[in-house]
C-alpha cells in the first residue's frame, strides 16, 4: 500500500471512531477529516471542496451562520448598548468630560 492509502486508511478509521465513540458533532469530524486528507496532499482542492461548487450549499451555509448570529443577542448587543446610554455608559477619559 502507498502512503496516501494508508493516511486515508488511519483518518477513514478516526472518523469512524470519532462518530462512533464521542460526542463529537459529525459535521465537525467529517470536515476536519477532510481538512487532512487535503493537507496531506490525498485530495487535491477540486476533490476537497468539489461539494460546495454549487452556490446553493453554500448559500445555505451563510444562513446558518446569520441564523446563529440572530441566536445569541447578548453578544450582538454587548458593544453598541455601551456606547448608546444601556446599562453601562461608555468609560470617560477625563473626569467632568
Amino acid at each position: 500500500m502507498t502512503l496516501e492509502s494508508w493516511i486515508t486508511l488511519s483518518v477513514l478509521v478516526s472518523v469512524v471512531g470519532a462518530l462512533a465513540f464521542t460526542a463529537l458533532a459529525p459535521d465537525a469530524v467529517l470536515f476536519t477529516s477532510v481538512v487532512i486528507l487535503f493537507v496531506s496532499g490525498v485530495l487535491s482542492a477540486d476533490e476537497a471542496f468539489g461539494g460546495f461548487s454549487n452556490s446553493g450549499v453554500l448559500t445555505v451555509g451563510a444562513l446558518f451562520v446569520v441564523a446563529g448570529g440572530f441566536g445569541r443577542p447578548a453578544r450582538s448587543r454587548a458593544s453598541p448598548g455601551r456606547c448608546s446610554g444601556g446599562p453601562r455608559p461608555c468609560a470617560r477619559p477625563w473626569p467632568g468630560w
